[in-house]
């Protein structure tokens, strides 16, 4: 594997909250990130051009065990390459915020993490079984607390553009607090509890440039006609379910979820407590 941070400048004021969690404001700048690694076989390479992030993590209006976060980004370009074919992006934009998170799920979240990389750099060390049925229970308590408490998570843009044009998503979502947990699943309460959207649209000349990138990159070369052909069948299939709505070139696509049901375009596609059913 091959890793180069090229150049990296990170700026910001923290203040300690708990025992392993600082809030604050951050930015980073960072310009040509390149890496390269085998995946069956095959070198993949990443380069990332001149980007740009800010952070702020500040205490919860709700309570101070909690924490409101915000990250913005903007990445210029984005390279993929592998032995076959490349995709490129630019002006990659993110704007996004969770509102009223616990403490002590990223606590604990953090320490899972870190048994995962202990697992991962040491693939012969042995954890400590009861040291993991011990986080994973933590886990489970403390995400309980948090739909007690509630929760948001606001996407304002996700967007990014190629040679063919641009595409563009935002969603809020919604946690309630004051949640019953005594005599429902979490998976029951979250399909009850949890009302949002999200909206999806995209230029059609960009999804064309991007599923002849993603294709060339597996070593299928098709044509700009052969694409189209494919996109083409797929569109009409799913248009005339109304799953997307098309038009001037454009294609749009906004999902709601409120008492349990998901929303397409308006027509109901599914529970969500059916969903987690299934698995």
């Amino acid at each position: 594997m091959i890793f180069d941070l090229g150049e990296v400048s990170i700026n910001g004021s923290m203040t300690k909250i708990s025992d392993s969690f600082w809030a604050g404001n951050a930015t980073a700048d960072t310009d040509n990130i390149h890496f390269v690694f085998q995946e069956y076989a095959r070198n993949i390479e990443f380069t990332l051009g001149k980007a740009n992030y800010s952070s702020k993590t500040i205490i919860g209006n709700e309570s101070e065990n909690s924490v409101d976060a915000a990250l913005t980004s903007h990445l210029s370009s984005m390279f993929v390459k592998t032995d076959f074919g490349e995709l490129s992006l630019k002006n990659i934009k993110t704007d996004m915020s969770v509102g009223n998170i616990l403490v002590d799920l990223l606590e604990t979240q953090q320490k899972i993490g870190q048994l995962g990389w202990q697992a991962l750099l040491n693939p012969n060390l042995e954890l400590a079984e009861e040291e993991s049925k011990e986080a994973v229970s933590q886990l489970e308590e403390v995400m309980q607390q948090q739909l007690k408490a509630g929760i948001s998570i606001n996407i304002n843009e996700l967007s990014a553009e190629n040679s063919g044009g641009s595409m563009n998503i935002d969603s809020v979502y919604v946690i309630p607090s004051d949640l019953d947990l005594n005599e429902e699943t979490i998976q029951t309460v979250l399909s009850k509890a949890i009302k949002g959207e999200s909206n999806f649209s995209a230029d059609y000349a960009f999804l064309t440039q991007f599923i002849k990138s993603a294709m060339s990159m597996q070593g299928q070369n098709l044509t700009r006609d052969q694409v189209d052909q494919v996109l083409n069948a797929q569109l009409a299939q799913y248009v005339q379910m109304g799953l997307i709505k098309q038009q001037d070139g454009n294609l749009h696509t906004r999902i709601t979820i409120e008492n349990d049901v998901v929303t397409v375009n308006g027509v109901p596609i599914t529970q969500i407590s059916t969903a987690l059913a299934k698995k």
